[in-house]
């Protein structure tokens, strides 16, 4: 479901300890149901996102860019 998998991404993006949970957050987004983009998107597109959410989903993306997309699961 989208709203869990996105509930889920801002409650490790906006946690005080999210520094602990960055690797969480990319295999999140990596191998989540919804495509990386998708889910990403709404993060920074979206009006009353938090900027913790915003920051957090943008380096999330950065991440996966650098990332080679077949280890994506599509």
């Amino acid at each position: 479901d989208d709203s869990k998998i996105k509930d889920l991404f801002v409650f490790f993006a906006s946690s005080k300890f999210k520094h602990v949970f960055s690797k969480h957050l990319h295999f999140l987004a990596a191998h989540c149901s919804v495509s990386p983009a998708r889910l990403l998107s709404k993060f920074f597109t979206d009006e009353g996102v938090p900027a913790a959410v915003q920051v957090e989903s943008l380096q999330c993306y950065a991440f996966l860019c650098r990332m080679s997309q077949d280890r994506w699961q599509t």
